[in-house]
């Protein structure tokens, strides 16, 4: 049995301490021996064994450290990795994957040259919801599908002090949680041709965006994504109109809420939440009723994607999630600021290598 991978988790805040480190330490594949940050009781009362430094350089010159892990803030995602990348690392970084193509193509040839990882973490690929819709598209069980509408809502009125809400590189909803979206649309459709946007910002005293409306452009589809800050009530996550069968699936997966709250990956508690999700599928009988029923989704699984990251270190198997994948996202995303900027519809050509 090989050695467990050492890692280097940069970043404290919700996505390193939530999304990332319940699953490094629930996979015997990794060690975590370092993790960047100033919240060092927080970190002990988890694991003692873990060293908590903010000192970069000392985490970057560890011979034993082979994967790091960025989860800082957006505006350090291109700069720490590829530092690290130089270093020897291989590498994860938290969505967005980069802030510009200058700098994704810029990181993707400093992997590709020093022969190492590059990743990012767009685990919303592993949502239980998502699983079932790409295996019934898969199935062809919604028949032609015309439009698909995605959405990520929230209840935030007022203007936070956080980075997100200050206006710099990667801040505002639209780099929060359209690549999530974008991803996942791209998964089960491939690229489109076009796209066009509505990015704006709402909220009394706001400085960058918070709500966004993002049309991907296939041929007669369209693929609607959609996040509002000033959403009080539930609305729908995901939306399939077919021209056999639609679907609705209310319940965001489960994971999430599960992992703020603390229940350990894979326990009793986490196997029955993770598997007790529905979605409702809607179809008309030959009669001309409209028949309904609700499916059962699969269980999502966030810790798939660390499983496919210790293959591709230990196994050169392919990565979780390619390197060129999440760049395309982010051109994804170049376009929608383009068409919103513009009030024009912008053609879509991906980037191939």
């Amino acid at each position: 049995m090989t050695k467990p991978i050492q890692v280097a988790l940069l970043g404290y805040g919700l996505s390193g301490r939530v999304f990332h480190l319940p699953f490094l330490l629930t996979n015997p594949g990794f060690k975590v021996k370092y993790i960047s940050s100033s919240r060092k009781s927080e970190v002990f009362a988890i694991d003692p064994d873990i060293q908590v430094t903010q000192d970069l350089d000392l985490i970057l010159s560890d011979p034993s450290i082979s994967l790091i892990i960025n989860t800082l803030p957006n505006i350090y995602h291109y700069d720490i990795s590829k530092k690290a990348l130089c270093d020897g690392k291989h590498v994860v970084v938290e969505k967005p994957f980069v802030n510009s193509l200058d700098e994704g193509l810029d990181l993707i040839e400093t992997a590709r040259k020093n022969k190492l990882l590059l990743t990012a973490f767009h685990n919303r690929r592993w949502d239980g919801d998502f699983l079932t819709i790409k295996e019934l598209i898969d199935k062809n069980t919604f028949g032609e599908i015309k439009l698909f509408e995605s959405r990520f809502d929230r209840f935030k009125p007022s203007v936070s002090s956080g980075w997100r809400d200050q206006p710099q590189a990667g801040s505002g909803v639209f780099f929060d949680l359209a690549p999530h979206l974008a991803d996942q649309a791209v998964c089960l459709f491939g690229y489109p041709t076009h796209v066009s946007a509505d990015i704006l910002s709402q909220r009394e005293g706001a400085k960058v965006d918070d709500y966004f409306e993002l049309t991907l452009h296939y041929k007669t589809t369209r693929v609607v994504l959609r996040s509002s800050s000033l959403i009080c009530h539930k609305t729908a996550r995901f939306e399939v109109f077919g021209t056999k069968r639609s679907l609705v699936s209310q319940a965001l997966d489960p994971q999430e809420e599960l992992l703020k709250n603390q229940v350990v990956p894979y326990s009793e508690q986490w196997l029955k939440a993770t598997s007790s999700t529905t979605s409702q599928i809607s179809q008309i009988s030959d009669s001309g009723k409209l028949d309904q029923k609700n499916i059962s989704n699969k269980a999502g699984d966030y810790g798939e994607f660390y499983k496919r990251v210790h293959a591709a270190i230990t196994s050169q198997r392919e990565p979780p999630v390619a390197s060129l994948e999440a760049l395309n996202v982010i051109k994804i995303i170049e376009s929608a600021f383009q068409s919103s900027k513009n009030h024009a519809r912008v053609e879509f050509q991906p980037i191939t290598r």
